[in-house]
This record gives structure tokens, C-alpha cells and sequence, in this order.
């Protein structure tokens, strides 16, 4: 799983870093409220390096392969 910042421009949500997706590849948009406070930039860098540091290990990278494992 993969967390990436977006704006929403012209209809089209606009990634904010380089990512590494197939055309066409479906993703699941989670809108954040725009309400949010001042401190939740800061929030949202922690939340995002406990969530790596969870997933980015070497026991987690045989979930990293599994199309390889399971797609013809």
C-alpha cells in the first residue's frame, strides 16, 4: 500500500510527488475535510513515517510481490 498527496484540479487528482502506477491502475481516493487545523501537515508527516516504518521491512517485501505470486 501506498500513500500519496494529491490536489484535485479540473476534475483530476493531480499527485504531488512522482509515482510509480500502471495506466489505468485503480487507486482508492481518501478525501481529506479541508477544515483541518494548522498542525495537521505535522499529523499527517508522522502518521505517514509510523505507517512506513511498519510496512517498509524486509518482513513485510514478500506482500510486496504478490501479483507476481498470484496474476497468469
Amino acid at each position: 500500500m501506498v500513500a500519496v498527496m494529491t490536489k484535485f484540479h479540473n476534475g483530476v487528482f493531480e499527485p504531488l510527488e512522482k509515482v510509480d502506477f500502471k495506466d489505468g491502475q485503480e487507486v482508492l481516493v481518501i478525501v481529506l475535510d479541508d477544515t483541518q487545523d494548522d498542525n495537521w501537515n505535522e499529523w499527517l508527516e508522522l502518521a505517514n513515517s509510523c505507517f512506513a516504518r511498519e510496512w517498509d521491512n524486509e518482513k513485510e517485501d514478500s506482500y510486496d510481490k504478490w501479483r507476481e505470486v498470484y496474476e497468469d
